[in-house]
């Protein structure tokens, strides 16, 4: 949450929290108006969450709409639609057709920003069971859009490597970001040696 102007808590959630208020939400209001009735937690072996919340939907009737966000590589391959900000409406998602969605996560990427991917789908209340085993429902998903965090290596970070390398050792990054990400923060910080891939981040 933010408090007087400061973030509290996981960075991530906050960067997030603050995202919805510069577009006009109120993350404590929306909390209050549409609960949660149901969650699946994020877990480092799927790397997203979702929430399930009661909702209207466009034709006016309720609905159970679930808000899913994570790693593009685990929610681009879900998704079957997406939506186009042109026509503002959902449009079919080829997710390797070229369709401006991968490379977008590319550019984002190679920013060194740490790329969130967030989709959405809704549920018939009267089928839509909470207790019921819930990742398998995350199919068929409408992503809304990429968020790209900034996520700056520690300020000693630099230096320090700079020293290690002069002592002659020879360093590796252990990280759980996309790949491209890692190797622009890599680029970054003068190591220019691989990466190696891990369920969080080290930075």
């Amino acid at each position: 949450m933010v408090r007087d102007g400061e973030l509290v808590g996981d960075p991530t959630e906050g960067a997030l929290v603050v995202l919805a208020a510069k577009g006009g939400i109120d993350a404590v209001s929306t909390r209050d108006q549409y609960p949660r009735i149901a969650e699946l937690p994020f877990d480092a072996a799927y790397k997203l969450m979702a929430t399930f919340h009661k909702m209207t939907g466009a034709s006016g009737k309720e609905v159970i709409r679930c808000f899913v966000k994570g790693a593009p590589d685990q929610l681009l391959p879900r998704a079957a639609t997406v939506i186009d900000t042109d026509r503002r409406a959902p449009r079919r998602l080829i997710a390797n057709s070229g369709s401006g969605t991968w490379p977008r996560n590319q550019r984002l990427g190679q920013q060194g920003l740490r790329v969130i991917a967030t989709a959405r789908k809704d549920f018939d209340p009267a089928a839509f069971d909470p207790s019921a085993d819930l990742l398998p429902l995350l199919a068929g998903l409408e992503l809304l859009a990429l968020v790209g965090i900034v996520d700056p290596p520690r300020p000693t970070a630099k230096t320090s490597i700079a020293t290690a390398k002069a002592a002659g050792i020879r360093i590796r990054m252990i990280t759980g970001d996309y790949a491209v990400t890692a190797a622009a923060v890599a680029d970054e910080l003068g190591i220019d040696a691989p990466c190696s891939p891990a369920p969080s981040s080290a930075r």
